[in-house]
């Protein structure tokens, strides 16, 4: 959207500042930024009724579970042993909920050996200390490219590539949110209508070297491409059962997402008949 020029188009000036997430997390609160990009504020409008997000550029994370090249299949890591960052980590309940999903009792049917950081993980795997691990992004393709296993299972709901803006924000500065949101929208729809354009984008922003690799970055990203920015009934159910597990009191989903602008947004750029 920065490099196509929809935001200049819409009147703004947009510096991308790069911060780990929770940093991101804690300068949204703060006021000290307008809109976090960063996944952690998720968890921060469920303990604090502060925010909403308001568009969602995709459906789910890009972690793959990688197996050993005889491993066929999810129902075959039975009995094996399996990387992760950490128990209550990320990577422990998506990989929980994985086996789930393949028919398998993680408690029962697996081991799980805390490893740590996604390097660690790759190596753990590739020595033989464990049989499987969540990888993303370029530990994915070496491991693949060494003839590791891709262990296919239906994409998972979680908060990846929100849009997240204070609700005083919402209020005072609605014209700004909009603008935002669609010169935003815009730009995620050009990233799919226009791949030739988008790739050295692309791989500029990612530090990417080289066109196939660029590819599969792009291609990984159109496996979690959500169209219209918005999360449908059945997602959020997902997302919120997970989050509010063990929650004395469930948080509703209204008080973290609320897609209206984003509608309007869709609703508007179809009757326009607007293209990137």
């Amino acid at each position: 959207a920065r490099k196509v020029g929809y935001y200049e188009k819409e009147g703004l000036s947009v510096d991308f500042i790069l911060m780990s997430g929770a940093i991101c997390e804690r300068a949204l609160l703060a006021g000290s930024v307008d809109f976090s990009l960063a996944p952690n504020i998720f968890q921060a409008f469920m303990h604090s009724p502060r925010g909403k997000i308001i568009l969602q550029t995709s459906t789910s994370l890009p972690h793959k579970l990688i197996a050993n090249p005889q491993i066929k299949s999810i129902q075959e890591l039975k009995g094996k042993k399996i990387a992760t960052s950490g128990f209550g980590g990320l990577t422990e309940v998506l990989t929980r909920e994985i086996l789930q999903s393949g028919g398998l009792n993680p408690e029962k049917d697996t081991t799980f050996i805390v490893v740590g950081t996604p390097d660690a993980r790759y190596a753990a795997l590739t020595s033989g200390a464990v049989q499987a691990s969540l990888l993303a992004s370029r530990y994915t393709f070496m491991a693949l490219d060494a003839g590791y296993t891709n262990l296919k299972y239906k994409p998972i709901p979680y908060v990846s590539e929100p849009i997240g803006v204070l609700d005083k924000t919402l209020k005072e500065r609605q014209d700004l949110t909009v603008r935002f949101t669609r010169a935003t929208m815009k730009g995620h729809i050009f990233f799919k209508e226009k791949p030739e354009q988008s790739l050295p984008i692309l791989m500029k922003w990612a530090g990417i070297k080289t066109m196939a690799e660029g590819k599969r970055n792009y291609e990984e990203e159109m496996e979690r491409y959500n169209p219209d920015g918005i999360l449908d009934d059945e997602a959020l159910k997902v997302i919120m059962d997970r989050a509010n597990r063990g929650q004395a009191k469930p948080v509703p989903a209204s008080q973290v997402f609320d897609f209206s602008i984003a509608r309007n947004i869709n609703a508007d750029l179809k009757k326009s008949g607007w293209k990137p």
